[in-house]
């Protein structure tokens, strides 16, 4: 009995596993997102690091080979780079610009001749608040009574678009809506008499 409880302790001590994965739960697509993994490998040797968006891999590293770093650019995301230590991977890369939510998984692997795999997985939503307060412009220094004005209404760019409302006394109005090309504003448009 006592030979078999050393025998599972000798199999758990020599396993490899991924001790913490970061990936941001929110990212926007302004600025590039930090992914990480750190692993344990105990007494085994490493064979690569992979990590893939959803089904796709984007980074590889692999210590034997030259060079040992390859980035893989899929549809829907840059990868800037990425460095790995003996015992983490680190991959900067730049969100696409659409509200997308993806898996993002970490998978290490050891050399021959049992290619152990472990692997681990968290998902990254794509928003972006807008960086400036809206601005309402058009509004006339004096009004006259019965007088039309037109009130312009702009948002910086979101992820999703921002939604403007203009309201009177309350009252929710209806307005015309006015998408940039660029997706860098969201102008809302309202006419109304005093």
């Amino acid at each position: 009995m006592k030979f078999i409880s050393i025998i599972t302790l000798c199999a758990i001590t020599s396993a490899h596993e991924i001790t913490q994965l970061k990936v941001p739960l929110y990212a926007d697509p302004r600025r590039p997102a930090v992914l990480s993994c750190h692993f344990q490998m105990d007494d085994q040797k490493l064979h690569s690091v992979k990590w893939y968006r959803d089904m796709d891999e984007i980074f590889r590293y692999n210590p034997s080979q030259k060079p040992p770093i390859r980035l893989f650019n899929v549809t829907g995301i840059m990868v800037q780079g990425g460095e790995c230590q003996i015992d983490s991977c680190m991959v900067k890369v730049m969100p696409p610009p659409v509200a997308t939510r993806a898996a993002y998984t970490c998978e290490v692997s050891t050399e021959g001749p049992k290619f152990q795999i472990a692997r681990q997985t968290k998902h990254m939503t794509v928003v972006a608040m807008p960086d400036l307060d809206p601005i309402i412009s058009g509004a006339p220094k004096v009004l006259k009574p019965g007088e039309q004005i037109f009130l312009n209404c702009s948002s910086d760019y979101s992820l999703p678009p921002s939604d403007i409302n203009w309201y009177i006394d309350n009252e929710l109005q209806k307005v015309s809506w006015e998408y940039s090309n660029s997706a860098i504003t969201i102008v809302a448009t309202i006419q109304f008499s005093w």
